[in-house]
């Protein structure tokens, strides 16, 4: 099963579009015909998000909201009203990440930036 995980979810994650649960995300693989557990699809999602191919953001309640986003590392801005996520340009992030670890002298600095607010459809309502 190890070895079929990472197609199905990867198959799951083409049949959605933005950040997804968990949850979400197995329904839509049982719903593509695969057998596979609940436990199996965030272990898988752990790993992906350890090698960079998945985004995580985490919603007002908490709950983590994966999407995937190839190998290409980037930021986002989600609406805490109605979700929607719009891709960063991280450039002056990246260099404030980097001061930071020169001025630390920390190496092999990770790190993930959630900006959350009220997009532009949203603070019209």
């Amino acid at each position: 099963m190890a070895r079929k995980t990472r197609p199905t979810v990867l198959s799951a994650f083409g049949t959605v579009s933005g950040f997804v649960s968990a949850q979400q995300l197995h329904a839509q693989a049982v719903r593509n015909g695969e057998s596979l557990g609940l436990a199996t699809v965030y272990r898988e999602l752990r790993r992906m998000v350890d090698e960079q191919l998945v985004d995580v953001v985490h919603d007002l309640e908490g709950e983590a909201k994966y999407r995937y986003c190839g190998t290409d590392h980037h930021h986002h801005i989600v609406c805490e009203q109605c979700g929607v996520t719009q891709g960063l340009d991280g450039d002056d992030v990246e260099r404030w990440v980097e001061a930071v670890a020169n001025a630390t002298g920390f190496r092999g600095v990770r790190h993930t930036i959630e900006l959350i607010g009220t997009c532009a459809a949203c603070h019209l309502k």
